[in-house]
């Protein structure tokens, strides 16, 4: 499909020509049996030796199995997000805390500052970059006159790995598209395994994870399996793709996170809004709806009678309910003494911040939360600007749908919940560093998308 215009070309998402009957080779195999002994062995040098012993090992293997390889850093990098379990040492680490994802990031980093930018990527989305420069200078700002000392630091480093660090690396270290199909296939697995544990014990508590945060790593899963699912060029196996789903729609009841619910029903609403193909909106409704009521169905029977009623308590008489309602007016209180630029970054690590409005609000003010939402908009407003250029049928297009989806899922959720928490977030703006991606290879070649290709997952071995 040629659009009728001097200035916009036809193009195509596709791959290599080999990427289409890539299998892997020997080698290839090896290097994922690596993989997976090198996290067998640091698992072990952390429980027998020392951590820091298993660090150094981690860190030296990571960088010399994906170097030439970024989709396994990437695979790696996703396959790592929903285990958000804080390995800091309880903040020994100066009072930073972090997960197994912000280590694999910063491994990241390295590939990112060798020589794997791509020049498409030169050609950046302006408006969202202002819109993050802003919101970190308003912060500094209203932190000046009140310095929180290390939750400080902590916030302002928090920020930088997920909308700064997170976006950059991801959108500029595959070598090909195909990477992050193969990242996101992987986080939908894990996904999934953590919904069959969370199904099989009963409760989202598992494993040193708190509900809310097992909630958000389904809700997660949910929102990516059902794109990739209605993703039709995608080379994926959707037999797989949809036992994982119904996996985490159960998991994901059974973990009692009504945040997460809220979260994933806003990403699957995004998702079909985004699509807008009536035909397959369609087949939704007389395939999918009876499928996810099947698996809704299936996690409420598994929930014992007090969780039911747990569930259902929406009002102030919930004591969980009733302590954000508490926060939410201490928040208030630190607004109304500063309701311009608040009262410094940081307040978040101070108090539980269970409402993203009222602590920006308290934090930055009218002018931090102003710029915030700014951040959001931009965002809606680059994937409005592709989704004019990049048909639905193309493959890439799952790259615009989720970099929204998931980042206005998770701020629905950060309404109810810890916003600025390990895990889920991380790969919302993971995402969007794929639109970025993709915003620049077509904005900066006048290009559209004409959906002719199809997108296979990774093969080891044939990265550039």
């Amino acid at each position: 499909m040629i659009v009728e215009s001097p200035k916009v070309l036809e193009y195509e998402s596709r791959l290599p020509g080999d990427m289409q009957s890539a299998r892997a080779t020997h080698s290839d195999r090896v290097t994922w049996m690596l993989v997976v002994v090198l996290i067998v062995v640091s698992v072990a040098l952390a429980k027998l030796v020392s951590p820091i012993a298993a660090g150094i090992v981690y860190a030296v293997s990571f960088l010399l199995l994906t170097w030439n390889k970024p989709a396994i850093a990437l695979a790696l990098l996703f396959a790592s997000i929903p285990i958000q379990n804080d390995i800091s040492g309880d903040g020994a680490a100066g009072g930073f805390r972090f997960s197994i994802a912000e280590i694999n990031l910063a491994l990241c980093i390295p590939l990112w500052l060798g020589g794997r930018q791509l020049p498409g990527y030169r050609k950046r989305a302006t408006m969202f970059i202002l819109a993050i420069m802003f919101y970190f200078i308003v912060g500094m700002i209203s932190s000046m006159g009140h310095w929180h000392g290390t939750e400080a630091l902590n916030s302002f480093l928090q920020m930088a790995v997920f909308m700064v660090l997170a976006v950059s690396v991801v959108a500029t270290i595959a070598s090909d598209k195909s990477h992050y199909i193969t990242a996101l296939l992987t986080l939908l697995y894990v996904c999934a395994l953590l919904g069959f544990a969370t199904t099989f014990v009963g409760s989202g508590y598992f494993g040193g994870m708190h509900k809310n945060g097992m909630g958000s790593s389904l809700a997660c899963g949910v929102v990516v399996g059902t794109e990739l699912l209605l993703n039709r060029k995608l080379a994926i196996s959707r037999t797989k793709v949809l036992f994982a789903l119904m996996i985490c729609i159960v998991g994901l009841i059974v973990s009692v996170s009504r945040g997460a619910w809220l979260s994933a029903i806003v990403g699957l609403t995004i998702v079909v809004f985004i699509r807008s193909e009536t035909r397959l909106i369609s087949r939704l409704l007389i395939y999918g709806l009876p499928l996810v009521l099947v698996g809704i169905a299936i996690g409420w029977y598994l929930l014992p009678a007090d969780k039911r009623r747990y569930a259902l308590i929406w009002d102030d008489t919930g004591y969980s309910i009733k302590a954000r309602e508490e926060n939410k007016a201490l928040f208030k209180q630190f607004f109304s003494e500063s309701p311009v630029l608040g009262v410094g970054v940081g307040m978040r690590k101070k108090l539980d911040a269970t409402n993203i409005v009222f602590v920006t609000l308290a934090e930055t003010g009218v002018v931090g939360l102003a710029a915030f939402l700014w951040i959001q908009i931009s965002m809606v407003l680059m994937m409005l600007q592709l989704r004019r250029r990049v048909l639905p049928t193309d493959p890439a297009f799952s790259f615009v749908v989720l970099g929204v989806a998931l980042v206005m899922g998770r701020f629905v959720h950060g309404l109810f919940d810890h916003y600025w928490s390990r895990g889920v977030l991380m790969a919302a703006w993971a995402c969007v560093g794929m639109m970025v991606r993709l915003y620049g290879e077509v904005f900066s070649t006048k290009h559209i998308l004409t959906g002719n290709a199809t997108i296979s997952t990774y093969r080891p071995g044939r990265s550039k």
